[in-house]
């Protein structure tokens, strides 16, 4: 699962670490209040579960952020 500014991306793996079928996107919207917010990505992050669990998913890895991005 990598992160993204408005979207949980995730890839199902095989047992050799190859991507099976398509990647899924997991919307989210960062706008408005601090609790709206929270709500969005804990939404996203449920729809994201649920998807793993009906995939049979044992883990969930998370992707590093970007490092290559230069702080202004």
């Amino acid at each position: 699962m990598d992160i993204n500014a408005d979207h949980l991306a995730a890839w199902r793996l095989d047992v050799h670490g190859n991507p099976v079928g398509q990647p899924r996107r997991f919307a989210y919207h960062l706008t408005g209040n601090a609790a709206h917010r929270d709500a969005q990505v804990r939404h996203a992050l449920t729809r994201l579960l649920h998807w793993a669990t009906a995939c049979g998913v044992n883990a969930i890895a998370v992707g590093p952020p970007d490092t290559t991005r230069q702080a202004s």
